[in-house]
């Protein structure tokens, strides 16, 4: 058992998701007294100058974290940064990077990210590259943040290529964000906001009424201030489960609001075979969307049945090749790998089947636990997959995506994922998905409708965004929808009326 003791320090979440890395949560306590026998760490702060002292049994080494400045960029010590929040990321930054330093030494981490456990690592990229930094600069500092050279060469990559369409000069494009959260079953692995199509169906009419009086209200304002959407994205839920009926009809509405002339991208999710007809795809095409989102998540035939599917790996296939003959602009595959009981080869069918369908977008996420999941409630050991398993089929997908030719366009992380791994989308040439890039890189101004939505408001200048959220309970969005509306422009007027 590893002893833990922060003395004088105000910053034990961050030390503590650096222990993760190199131990289980069974392996380790946090002391609140000298325990014999324990390894204990003593994490000091004194007169901005930050120590690391380390204590087995009666022997003792002193870490001084000011060594690691030397190797540093910056090369300053924290006392000559004048910039209050400066010095405190600075301290912060440096207490981590001495910390895994320190349990380096004890055994090798568990993380390729180093010292990053943020899920956003390509926005210090730009950030960096805002302030006139070059790519070298980039591949330097995350070096010195323990990054490995393959997960540096990996957001550089993503960098560079998402400058034309997340980088300084398009940074007041808005994007439009529409969510329909019903779904014909839950899967076990989601955690989006979600209503059972048999018990809350009933509830779409008015939904959808709801939502285009917030996009009409939206669109008016914006039009006061010439500014207007170039992205928009329906998702969910599983929008697909609306009826023909009332998709034409929705779609219809909005088009009769915004101006689709003036859009870059129209992504329309039709995340599941067993909720899309023919018809319905007529109908997105009909009315302008350009991209389609089809979800398989894995091709495994056992595997759809664990996580809660109603539909077969051939219903995957049949829905793509209407898909591609409904011709749209960009189509677009999810997979998970880590589901259920999936072997590396199983994993490996799934990747080689997307390729081999053509895709244009191939989105590959390592399963993450999230708490509103299934996957938490009755049996979360069955469900996810073997960590260096994963890590296999990772390697893989890489490799046969490279030799596919795709490309990675952008990239996430997320808390509890396995083998503390990542979230990578790939395209082929010229067919990257628009709104993932500005989700991702919080860089965008985007302006979310429906219930369980979030609008983030973006002040580039300021380098900061606000977050506003709709409810996520679809009875409370129906009665309140005018109160959350109405907050949601008041944040909007708050960028725009000055």
């Amino acid at each position: 058992m590893i002893g833990i003791k922060y003395i004088g320090h105000e910053e034990a979440y961050d030390c503590d998701l650096i222990v993760d890395l190199f131990f289980d949560k069974s392996e380790y306590c946090e002391l609140k007294s000298e325990s014999e026998g324990t390894m204990s760490f003593d994490y000091i702060i004194e007169n901005e100058r930050t120590l690391f002292e380390e204590g087995i049994l009666n022997e003792s080494r002193v870490y001084d974290a000011s060594r690691t400045l030397l190797h540093r960029s910056e090369r300053r010590l924290t006392e000559n940064i004048e910039d209050s929040h400066e010095r405190r990321a600075f301290n912060k930054r440096l207490n981590k990077i001495t910390l895994y330093e320190v349990l380096e030494t004890i055994r090798p981490s568990r993380s390729k990210w180093g010292t990053l456990v943020g899920i956003r690592p390509v926005k210090i990229a730009h950030e960096m590259l805002d302030k006139g930094r070059d790519i070298a600069d980039v591949r330097r500092y995350l070096k010195e943040l323990k990054v490995s050279d393959e997960k540096i060469e990996l957001v550089c990559e993503i960098a560079e290529r998402e400058r034309p369409f997340v980088g300084s000069t398009s940074l007041e494009d808005l994007s439009l964000y529409i969510s329909i959260p019903f779904c014909p079953t839950r899967c076990h692995y989601c955690s989006f906001p979600s209503n059972d199509l048999k018990r809350k169906g009933k509830h779409i009419p008015k939904y959808l009424e709801n939502v285009l009086d917030e996009a009409n209200e939206m669109v008016a304002y914006l039009k006061t201030k010439d500014k207007y959407f170039d992205c928009v994205y329906i998702g969910g839920g599983t929008p697909s489960v609306l009826s023909e009926e009332q998709l034409e009809g929705f779609l219809r509405d909005l088009s009769n609001i915004i101006d689709f002339s003036k859009v870059k991208e129209f992504t329309y999710e039709a995340g599941r075979p067993d909720t899309i007809t023919y018809a319905k795809l007529q109908i997105l095409k009909k009315h302008g969307v350009s991209r389609i989102c089809l979800n398989p998540q894995t091709f495994n035939e056992n595997t759809l049945v664990q996580i809660g599917r109603n539909h077969t790996a051939d219903d995957i296939c049949t829905i793509f090749c209407d898909i591609k003959e409904v011709d749209f602009d960009n189509v677009n595959f999810d997979l998970i790998l880590g589901l259920a009981d999936e072997s590396l080869e199983d994993m490996k069918m799934s990747i080689d089947r997307a390729i081999f369908l053509g895709a244009d977008n191939i989105t590959v996420h390592t399963l993450a636990v999230k708490r509103a999941s299934q996957i938490k409630e009755f049996n979360e050991t069955h469900l996810i997959g073997e960590k260096s398993i994963v890590e296999l089929a990772i390697d893989y997908m890489y490799a046969e995506m490279k030799r596919a030719g795709y490309v990675p366009y952008y990239m996430y992380r997320q808390k509890n994922m396995v083998g503390n791994l990542e979230n990578v989308g790939f395209c082929l040439p010229e067919k990257e998905g628009l709104y993932n890039m500005r989700i991702m890189e919080e860089r965008h101004t985007i302006v979310a409708l429906g219930a369980g939505s979030v609008s983030k408001i973006s002040f580039p200048e300021e380098n900061r965004f606000e977050r506003h959220a709709n409810p996520k309970g679809l009875e409370v969005y129906l009665e309140n929808h005018r109160h959350y509306l109405l907050k949601h422009l008041d944040a909007l007027k708050l960028k725009f009326d000055v």
